[in-house]
């Protein structure tokens, strides 16, 4: 007997986002939408400043983070866009990367809540969930660098540019929000 699992039809602009973030397909199968953009942006700066809650107390810094995270993505995207004259399809890049972001940030405010919850405040919370956070972070980083790939980028300058964003944001900008 055949053990078949059902299939979840989606309409076709959370199914491409979904596929990009699956790393199926490239985020040129996006909607050029500005307002989608926008919107995926600003999931994108509220899931960074949620994330960052949980490590520094509510405050501007928090939301500076997020803002800034965003301004630091959406230019080193248009200076990508722009050397590999693929500016027709930055809204699309835009919205790909906003949404890997948000989708990072999500499953890690996820998970601080959880561990929260299961793991109250005189245990070692804190490096537990900074273990558990790696390999999702893996995965931000991965799927940056995909579709940095996707917008024209050779291999290993996509891999860097990636890896410059995730580590600027996370271990210097990160920690200066105090």
């Amino acid at each position: 007997m055949a053990f078949t699992l059902p299939t979840l039809t989606l309409p076709s602009t959370p199914k491409a986002v979904l596929d990009v973030l699956r790393m199926e397909a490239g985020p040129q199968i996006l909607p050029a939408s500005k307002p989608l953009m926008g919107a995926s942006l600003a999931a994108f700066a509220v899931g960074q400043a949620g994330l960052q809650y949980f490590d520094y107390p509510l405050g501007a810094g928090v939301v500076l983070y997020g803002l800034l995270a965003v301004a630091l993505l959406v230019g080193m995207t248009f200076v990508v866009a722009r050397f590999t004259g693929t500016l027709d399809r930055l809204p699309q890049f835009l919205i790909a990367l906003g949404a890997a972001g948000a989708a990072y940030s999500l499953l890690g405010v996820v998970l601080h809540l959880l561990f929260a919850i299961v793991l109250p405040a005189p245990l070692p919370t804190a490096r537990l969930l900074k273990f558990l956070l790696f390999p999702l972070l893996f995965w931000y980083w991965t799927v940056f660098t995909f579709i940095y790939r996707h917008a024209s980028l050779r291999t290993i300058p996509a891999f860097a540019l990636a890896t410059l964003y995730v580590v600027f944001t996370n271990l210097i900008v990160s920690p200066l929000i105090k």
